[in-house]
């Protein structure tokens, strides 16, 4: 089932990038700025790139 591997890689890396997201964001209270958005965006590109490989094995 490729789709089923598709949306568990899209899980798998959002979620990742938004529990990033949450932790950089935990000292300051004016919310995540441009910069640590770009971060955790490409981030989630990455992770997203590597689950999807692993699972294609």
């Amino acid at each position: 089932m490729p789709v089923l591997k598709e949306i568990v890689c899209l899980t798998v890396s959002i979620t990742t990038g938004l529990l990033l997201l949450c932790l950089a964001n935990k000292g300051n209270a004016d919310g995540a700025s441009l910069v640590s958005l770009l971060i955790v965006g490409a981030l989630i590109a990455v992770t997203y790139l590597l689950v999807r490989k692993a699972l294609n094995r």
